[in-house]
């Protein structure tokens, strides 16, 4: 975030009102902010990427979340949330989860953390029918020789029998 978008945020933030674009006069606001910031807010602030004060504003009350990959047995009940969500977006029933799957995503490091296997399921979803098999995964997660499995470290065997059996499986036409 700019700096001078800070300085309008931390405005805001200590006066409790807001003028709207164009407006001439100031209007109250009765609002809470939750702030999440991606890196340790003190670096940022170390490195002159965040505002001090506004630091000390939104510094209210600190929860730190782990990511997922810390979070034990957290991958399962995302996945079953995303499977019912995205089943439900599709207009389908939620398939059956093999064993298979569920042992190589507790496996997984989830380096995208929730958004990762929230767009996994997404997109295996539209492939399986009343299983979610290791066909639905990404190539990254089937097809990985690493420990750790990551889109970056990825090595494939024969993409274009997978190719192929997705244009099958999908009946979806397009170019090889």
């Amino acid at each position: 975030m700019s700096w001078n978008l800070q300085a309008k945020l931390l405005r805001v933030l200590q006066e409790g009102k807001v003028r709207r674009l164009g407006d001439t006069r100031e209007r109250e606001l009765d609002v809470r902010f939750l702030a999440t910031i991606s890196a340790p807010a003190e670096d940022s602030v170390r490195q002159g990427r965040m505002r001090p004060d506004l630091f000390y504003r939104l510094s209210v009350v600190d929860l730190y979340l782990p990511p997922l990959r810390e979070r034990g047995g957290d991958i399962e009940l995302l996945v079953e949330h995303f499977l019912q969500e995205h089943a439900k977006t599709q207009k389908k029933g939620v398939p059956r989860l093999r064993p298979e799957v569920g042992r190589l995503l507790r496996e997984h490091d989830w380096p995208g953390n929730v958004r990762e296997p929230a767009h996994v399921i997404e997109g295996g979803l539209v492939l399986a029918g009343e299983e979610f098999g290791l066909e639905e995964l990404p190539n990254y997660l089937r097809f990985c020789t690493e420990k750790k499995r990551s889109p970056g470290r990825a090595r494939l065997r024969k993409p274009r029998q997978l190719t192929v059996s997705i244009y099958f499986r999908s009946r979806q036409s397009f170019r090889l």
